[in-house]
This record gives structure tokens, sequence and C-alpha cells, in this order.
């Protein structure tokens, strides 16, 4: 988790942080939040929560924010290694990748409706 709070608020200090917000901003206002979000649910879904956790303290997002940030990657994280285990299981794991891709954006959605 340090390590990539390091390089997060290394990159803040460059223009690619401030760069991939830009570019990500428009589809993170759908669910109110800023286009640094992105990077956390980036992190989130391919490595694990606490990079997530990581990217998320050096934003300086409101309690709301966070909290439908959290929603959302609680519902959908770590899915490289989840998607393996299901996957091993037997299961559809596509399918249920993408139940949980759709969970997550829907709770979003909701959380901002009823939050923000």
């Amino acid at each position: 988790m340090l390590p990539v709070y390091f390089i997060v608020t290394f990159l803040k200090f460059t223009p690619v942080l401030p760069a991939i917000a830009n570019f990500f901003s428009p589809y993170m206002q759908i669910f109110g939040l800023p286009g640094g979000a992105a990077l956390a649910i980036v992190l989130g879904n391919a490595v694990n929560l606490y990079a997530a956790m990581a990217v998320i303290a050096t934003l300086g997002l409101s309690s709301q924010q966070v909290t439908i940030l959290a929603v959302m990657l609680g519902i959908c994280h770590s899915l490289p290694m989840e998607v393996t285990i299901t996957q091993k299981m037997g299961t559809k794991y596509m399918a249920l990748m993408f139940i949980r891709l759709i969970a997550s954006g829907l709770s979003g959605l909701a959380l901002k409706q009823i939050l923000l």
C-alpha cells in the first residue's frame, strides 16, 4: 500500500496524473467522482483493495465520494485473482465478472442519487 501511495503522490506533481484524471473525468462524473478516482477503480479491480485505498488516500475525496467508491470496490475488486478461482471451481466466470461489474456500476449510480 505504501509504495502505491508514494507513486500516486509523486504522479500528482507530474503531468501524468492530471492527464489521467482529465481523460476519465467525464466518465467518473456519472458516479459523482473526480477523474482521479478512475485510478483507484482500475487498481482495485486489477490489483487489490489496498492499492485502491492508497490512491483514495491521496485524492482528498469527500466522505460521500469515498462511500460511493468503497461500495463500488467492495462489490467488484481483485478481478484477475477471483476470476481464476471461480474458473477453477467450474462456474461461468465471465458471467460472474460482468455481473459484478454491472452491479458495481449500478450501485455507484444509485449512491450518487442518494448521497450527492
